[in-house]
């Protein structure tokens, strides 16, 4: 770990017990089209009772890491995120978070998933694994290694949090991710920075020209969205559209109606 991050013994006693009991849960947030609206899919997050305790689920990753019991984490959360999915519309995709570092771990099991949705009845073709970009420089052979590891498996990939290290999108693309996710940072009021929305123009150009479709996160505001829309962004996702909550929520009609008035606007500017 690059950071060691110090806890109390009370705190580590309520982390392991959090992990052993399985006390995660798991909310989604949609990815939404940005041509007409429909969700694509939902990004499956875990969330733990800050009610009850101070900490949150990044604490628990820290914690899981520091003692290498990272895939023991991983995989309760991956249980409690398919648990649900059963309930998902056909043809909803479902996006699963995957930390590059868990393919260290001796526990680490193939086949793993293929259990869960074989015991769910559902079909892999439907489950996308996210894994961050977000300081592969530091650990670039588990960055490539979970990603072949999941093709080797017939999953899909998606690159998360790409954006601080956007000069590296030839070295990412060359994965072959079927989708590359614009990180919080790059959306935030991209209506402002002209910066930012040449390099969004330019990475979408190029993802598009060799299939992989982009996603923009962390979107809040409606200037937000029209430029994302405007840059020809496949889909967006964010607390405008939908925030993560426990069950699968449909957009709402506020939302659709605002996204299909951006859109034919752009249209007929065009």
């Amino acid at each position: 770990m690059d950071r060691m991050i110090e806890y109390g013994e009370m705190e580590c006693v309520q982390m392991k017990g959090m992990i052993q009991n399985e006390e995660i849960y798991p909310v989604y947030q949609p990815i939404v089209s940005l041509t007409d609206g429909s969700i694509y899919g939902y990004e499956g997050l875990s969330r733990i009772d800050q009610a009850k305790y101070n900490l949150d689920i990044c604490d628990l990753f820290s914690y899981a890491e520091q003692n290498d019991i990272l895939w023991e984490l991983e995989s309760v959360c991956r249980k409690k995120t398919l648990e649900q999915a059963k309930e998902l519309d056909q043809g909803v995709q479902l996006f699963i978070n995957v930390d590059p570092l868990v393919i260290e771990d001796q526990k680490f099991r193939d086949g793993f998933t293929r259990k869960i949705l074989k015991e769910h009845n559902m079909s892999s073709d439907r489950i996308i694994f996210e894994i961050t970009e977000k300081n592969s420089s530091n650990h670039p052979e588990n960055f490539s290694a979970v990603i072949q590891h999941y093709k080797n498996e017939k999953f899909r990939i998606a690159i998360d949090d790409f954006g601080e290290g956007y000069a590296g999108v030839n070295r990412v693309c060359s994965l072959m991710p079927e989708f590359l996710k614009l990180d919080i940072a790059m959306v935030r009021n991209i209506n402002q920075d002209t910066v930012k929305q040449t390099i969004v123009k330019n990475i979408v150009k190029f993802c598009n020209e060799i299939n992989i479709m982009v996603i923009a996160e962390g979107i809040e505001t409606k200037e937000e969205l029209a430029e994302l829309i405007r840059l020809n962004v496949n889909y967006g996702q964010g607390f405008l559209l939908g925030r993560p909550v426990r069950e699968f929520r449909p957009i709402s009609d506020e939302i659709i109606n605002l996204l299909k008035e951006i859109v034919l606007s752009i249209v007929r500017e065009r």
